[in-house]
């Protein structure tokens, strides 16, 4: 009998999706996601954690856990701004001397300034999965940079 539970069980348990699926392509992904933000209507609300790697998610988590709630800020990482007016996307594979590691460079023009990010991507479990997002040049940031930032919290009325 309890054989039988556990091949139930267990058959259950393999036929639930994967938490965390990652992604087949990481260049067709930003190809379709950045083509909803260039068709500058509604953009889909992916959730970070369904691509982002088990490092990624560790720090998204810390930082949820820290801001009891609060948002990171208004900028979108994949646009490098608050709002965006998307044109001239060009998505390339950056230099890696890894074989599960590969880097999208995303260069586009968002109301009208030059825009150039670097997607890590990192190959687990036979999907891809999203672990740094790097803004270069004199304002250059980090995603996990920003999620290290810790916010500060609202004084009590």
């Amino acid at each position: 009998m309890w054989k039988l539970i556990l091949a139930i069980a267990l058959a259950a348990v393999q036929a639930q999706p994967p938490a965390h699926p990652g992604v087949a392509d990481p260049i067709a992904f930003m190809r379709e996601r950045y083509a909803e933000y260039e068709g500058g209507g509604e953009v889909r609300t992916l959730a970070l954690d369904t691509y982002a790697s088990a490092r990624l998610r560790a720090r998204l988590y810390a930082f949820d856990q820290a801001a009891g709630g609060e948002e990171l800020d208004s900028l979108d990482p994949w646009v490098d701004g608050v709002g965006w007016r998307i044109g001239r996307v060009a998505l390339t594979f950056g230099p890696s001397r890894e074989r599960n590691r590969r880097i999208v460079v995303a260069r586009f023009r968002n109301h009208g300034r030059p825009v150039r990010l670097r997607f890590h991507w990192l190959r687990a479990r036979g999907a891809w999965y999203l672990d740094e997002i790097v803004k270069t040049g004199p304002r250059g940031w980090t995603l996990t940079g920003r999620l290290a930032r810790r916010p500060t919290a609202a004084p009590n009325p």
